[in-house]
């Protein structure tokens, strides 16, 4: 074994402690149940040894504590029977993310040329259930928690291009706000909460634009090639007859941009999908002939929120088990994953949960009772095999 820090040895254990444990608890071989389940427990005791890690660790990651790796390094000493710890999981959120993701974005204007002008966005828009006065949870639009992070309803953002600085325009709450939702934050709180350059009230756009007096005005238009949805610029009144706006561009940079990964996205990430791979772990422990679909759908949801803080899901859970398996976007309202598993069943769940708008996106398939039949596992351990070797193959420049 050559040294190894623990970061790098948790990194590596992730996909062998599902492969194993999968193995070892869903095999129809008794005997390979109890000899995977042995190899499981030595092998993760050697990393876990190489790594430094025994017993209730905190792993440490960058100086700071990152509690989404500490489940992990308790599986890895006491092994996947025991319950994962209750984790923190801003010790993996930092406002560098953004601030690294507005530099990139300026950077790639400026490589292509573009050096003076401003990037102008606006942030979601908070919704209610149809003609009710029920306020869903709001989740912020993707690019802009992307550039700013911010997540209330009602702002909008502007990036300098030749100065770097990062103003926000945020809605003027009225006083009775403050007993239905809870203090207003001044507009120095939002600054510092957010780290931009200034703040004004989103009524002063207009005056901020005169003040600032932009060559030109950069706004994001353009489409969701998987959805066909388009993304509609930011606007405030009379822009296009006072300024220079072009919407040609900025789409293509921002989502160049957004499809590579900085450090801080990648811990989010990282953590997110330990959440995610622990909650899916959860339900084969507790899957059982007679169980409806929709209590697997609810552990999911539980033990992300409860563990790792993630209030939303990436979108829709699936839990199709028998023939519902085979429909691909099965547990919408019309087909609620409401069907009783039964023995003998393959259930697959494709479920993933959301953290700061980033998400994770896992299928896996497994046996309700806990035993493949033969034929099942041919199938399960042949595509684990072809999945394995697609991983083993995956590098830069292939």
């Amino acid at each position: 074994w050559r040294v190894v820090t623990g970061t790098e040895a948790l990194r590596r254990l992730r996909p062998q402690l599902a492969v194993n444990e999968g193995l070892a608890r869903f095999s129809s071989n008794r005997r390979l149940q109890q000899s995977t389940a042995n190899a499981w427990q030595r092998w993760a005791h050697h990393v876990a040894t190489a790594a430094g890690l025994s017993g209730y660790v905190s792993v440490l990651a960058r100086g700071r504590r990152n509690a989404g790796m500490h489940s992990m390094a308790r599986m890895a000493s006491v092994g996947p029977e025991a319950p994962a710890s209750k984790t923190e999981n801003l010790a993996v959120y930092s406002l560098l993310l953004h601030q690294q993701a507005r530099e990139a974005v300026v950077a790639r204007m400026q490589k292509e040329g573009r050096k003076e002008g401003v990037l102008f966005f606006n942030g979601g828009e908070d919704a209610v259930r149809h003609d009710t006065d029920h306020e869903d949870v709001f989740r912020q639009e993707s690019t802009f928690h992307y550039l700013f992070g911010v997540r209330e309803p009602g702002y909008a953002g502007a990036i300098d291009l030749a100065k770097g600085t990062t103003t926000l325009f945020a809605p003027r709450l009225p006083p009775e706000y403050a007993l239905w939702m809870g203090r207003i934050k001044s507009l120095d709180r939002i600054k510092e909460h957010y780290g931009v350059s200034e703040v004004v009230y989103e009524e002063d756009v207009v005056s901020w634009f005169q003040s600032n007096a932009p060559k030109k005005i950069y706004v994001q238009r353009g489409e969701n090639s998987d959805s066909g949805r388009e993304v509609m610029p930011a606007e405030f009144p009379d822009m296009r007859e006072s300024y220079d706006v072009d919407e040609e561009v900025l789409h293509d940079v921002v989502y160049q941009c957004r499809a590579r990964k900085n450090e801080e996205e990648i811990r989010l990430l990282r953590y997110v999908n330990r959440i995610s791979s622990d909650a899916h772990l959860a339900m084969m422990r507790q899957a059982k002939p007679g169980m409806r679909e929709y209590q697997l759908e609810s552990m999911f949801a539980y033990y992300c929120h409860y563990n790792g803080g993630c209030r939303h899901l990436s979108y829709t859970p699936i839990a199709g088990s028998g023939p519902n398996a085979a429909v691909l976007h099965y547990g919408h309202a019309g087909a609620p994953n409401d069907r009783k598993m039964e023995d003998g069943d393959i259930v697959l769940c494709d479920m993933g949960s959301e953290l700061y708008c980033y998400a994770s996106d896992i299928t896996n398939s497994f046996p309700v009772s806990g035993t493949f039949t033969a034929d099942q596992r041919i199938i399960f351990e042949t595509v684990a095999a072809m999945q394995s070797a697609v991983l083993g193959a995956m590098k830069p420049g292939v």
